[in-house]
C-alpha cells in the first residue's frame, strides 16, 4: 500500500494518448485514449524497477468510410517535444471522425507541412486503415509546428504539439571585426560566432580557439565562448590587408 510510482504508460496503439498517471497507496488512475481500430492493450511500467503490467485486450472500433474523416491526429516519435536540428523523426497521422474514432476507411491524400522553411518532410501519400507514418527533419532552431492536411479537403487538418528544435554541433566559425578598416596599431573588437551546419547559433560550443594574423605581429586577448559567441580585443601591427585566422579543434 506504500507504493507511489512513478510509472509510465504505453500501448500497442501507436496513436494512443495518455493523461498523467497518479499513484497513491498502491492504486492509480490515468486517462487513456485509443485511436487505432482493432485489438489493443495498455501497459503500465514502473520507471525505476521496470516492473510492468498489461491490460486485457481492448477492441477499438473505428469508422469504416472515408467520408467520416473530419480531422487528423498528428503525433511524433520524439521522447518529449524537442529534437536536434538535422535529426529525422517519425510523424504518425491518424484520420478521425467527428467522434474521434479512427476513420479506417479514409483514402484521401495527406500533405505534411512545417513552419520550418528549411525542414524536409515526406512526400504526399495516402493512409492505410486510417493511419500513416511520415518522416520529418527540422533544421531551424526554435519552436516549430508540423501540420497534416487533406490534399483535396482543406478542412481536414491536424497539428502536432509544438516541437522545440535545438542547434546541432558547431560546423563553422565566423569572425567579424569592428571597425573592419583601421590604422596599424589600432585596437579592434572581434566577434566570433559558432554556427551549426544549418546556420543556427551553436549555443553549446565552448572549445578552445586561438587567433593569428597573416602579417604576423598581432596581439589578441583570450577567447572565451558563451552561448556560441565570443568577443575578443585585438591589435594588428602592420599596414595592409590582414587576414585573421582561427585555430580550433576539428569541428
Amino acid at each position: 500500500v506504500g507504493y507511489t510510482g512513478p510509472v509510465d504508460l504505453s500501448s500497442t496503439d501507436a496513436a494512443a494518448t495518455f493523461g498523467t498517471p497518479s499513484v497513491d497507496a498502491g492504486f492509480g488512475a490515468a486517462s487513456v485514449s485509443l485511436f487505432t481500430a482493432g485489438n489493443q492493450t495498455v501497459t503500465v511500467t514502473d520507471q525505476a524497477t521496470h516492473l510492468a503490467g498489461t491490460s486485457n485486450t481492448i477492441n477499438v472500433v473505428g469508422s469504416t468510410t472515408s467520408s467520416d474523416a473530419t480531422s487528423f491526429l498528428v503525433t511524433t516519435s520524439l521522447a518529449g517535444t524537442s529534437t536536434t536540428a538535422g535529426v529525422a523523426f517519425n510523424v504518425t497521422v491518424t484520420a478521425l471522425d467527428s467522434s474521434d474514432d479512427v476513420a479506417n476507411g479514409y483514402t484521401g491524400i495527406v500533405h505534411i507541412s512545417t513552419t520550418d522553411a528549411q525542414g524536409v518532410v515526406s512526400a504526399d501519400t495516402s493512409l492505410t486503415n486510417g493511419m500513416g507514418i511520415f518522416t520529418v527533419t527540422l533544421d531551424t532552431a526554435g519552436t516549430q509546428s508540423i501540420t497534416a492536411a487533406d490534399q483535396a479537403t482543406g478542412s481536414i487538418t491536424g497539428t502536432a504539439a509544438a516541437v522545440t528544435v535545438t542547434p546541432a554541433g558547431a560546423a563553422t566559425l565566423l569572425i567579424a571585426a569592428s571597425p573592419s578598416s583601421l590604422s596599424a596599431g589600432q585596437a579592434t573588437s572581434l566577434t566570433i560566432t559558432a554556427e551549426d551546419a544549418f546556420g543556427n547559433l551553436a549555443t553549446g560550443f565552448h572549445d578552445t580557439v586561438t587567433l593569428g594574423d597573416s602579417l604576423s605581429g598581432a596581439s589578441f586577448g583570450a577567447v572565451s565562448f558563451s552561448g556560441g559567441l565570443a568577443t575578443v580585443s585585438g591589435t594588428l601591427e602592420h599596414a595592409g590587408t590582414n587576414i585573421v585566422a582561427l585555430d580550433a579543434a576539428p569541428l
